[in-house]
């Protein structure tokens, strides 16, 4: 009876102990992945950056992705206004040549 309790204590505890390994690397996956992520993101990173924690780190990524994302936003807005434009500076020269051939 004590052999059978003690081999299912132990298969518990060691399945446990693969939960946590399992854990402790696909943690340190995302860990690199969020400095590969950063490096590319924030270049010149903020004082203190060795010392942040975790979540912390992944504020700063997402703050920056976010930024990054607004700028794209902002870009595409404005092309789309020089887009516009050029429409626009082609019907006036074409109005133009138009006048200046009535002349």
């Amino acid at each position: 009876m004590t052999g059978i309790v003690l081999l299912t204590l132990g298969i518990v505890v060691a399945l446990l102990v693969l939960v946590y390994v399992r854990f402790y690397f696909f943690r340190k996956r995302v860990e690199d992945h969020v400095e590969s992520v950063s490096s590319v993101l924030l270049p010149e990173k903020p004082a203190g950056w060795k010392s942040k924690t975790f979540t912390e780190k992944v504020e700063a990524v997402e703050n920056s992705l976010s930024r990054v994302r607004q700028l794209v936003d902002e870009n595409m807005s404005l092309k789309a206004e020089v887009n516009r434009l050029r429409k626009e500076v082609v019907e006036l020269r074409n109005h133009l040549e138009g006048k200046v051939g009535e002349l």
